[in-house]
């Protein structure tokens, strides 16, 4: 079910969305209720419906689940929701927990807060601020991944991580024991194209060489 708090000023910032996912709904219920007043709620009784809310809402700021579900734990639920939704804060709120398996899932990454049922409400909207700001933090490093891989021009991967990939690809093809090949491209007489016609058209000409090979190549290749 989406709870969403109506905003009258359609300037307003807009609220962080946070998924709530528990197999009580008397929890969800109390969740929503607390959180209703910052943030906008959607919640989810099974991991499978989660799942689908997922899919429709990438831009998720938080999302936060009991550990006991049915069909699934909590943190495997997470561990999908890292693929699904890698900006996240992803949230344990439980009082049901395997120490070593929380250890785990938080030195892997899949879990970045743990939070204990029955809860303190003004304790935890504290910890879903922070869960919010953890998301922040998330979604910039990203952007900073992604232009420090990007040739700003073409939007392309630059030499940086041309470098990782063909270190990743050579070290897969010594394990495998296969050949690894290298393919190059040159664009024939590009410098007189500069010259005569400028760099603004020897631009757009490497903008369109570079859609034309995105056209080209699969989701799994660079």
């Amino acid at each position: 079910a989406r709870r969403k708090l109506l905003d009258p000023d359609p300037g307003h910032k807009r609220m962080n969305k946070i998924l709530c996912v528990d197999d009580e709904q008397n929890v969800l219920d109390s969740l929503s209720r607390l959180l209703l007043k910052d943030f906008e709620v959607i919640t989810a009784l099974t991991t499978e419906h989660a799942k689908r809310i997922l899919s429709e809402n990438t831009d998720l700021a938080v999302i936060m689940t009991d550990q006991r579900l049915a069909g699934e734990t909590g943190l495997e639920f997470l561990k999908y929701a890292k693929t699904a939704c890698p900006d996240a804060t992803r949230v344990l709120l439980s009082s049901s927990l395997n120490l070593n398996e929380v250890a785990d899932a938080l030195n892997t990454g899949t879990l970045h807060k743990l939070l204990l049922k029955p809860w303190e409400n003004d304790a935890l909207k504290v910890q879903i601020l922070e869960a919010c700001a953890t998301h922040r933090l998330l979604v910039e490093k990203r952007e900073w991944e992604r232009l420090s891989n990007t040739d700003a021009l073409t939007q392309l991967k630059n030499r940086r991580s041309f470098d990782d990939s063909i270190r990743i690809e050579c070290e897969r093809a010594l394990r495998h024991e296969r050949p690894v090949s290298l393919l190059m491209l040159d664009i024939d007489h590009f410098k007189n194209i500069n010259d005569e016609f400028g760099h603004p058209v020897g631009d757009a000409i490497l903008r369109t060489l570079a859609i034309r090979l995105l056209e080209q190549v699969r989701s799994i290749d660079s």
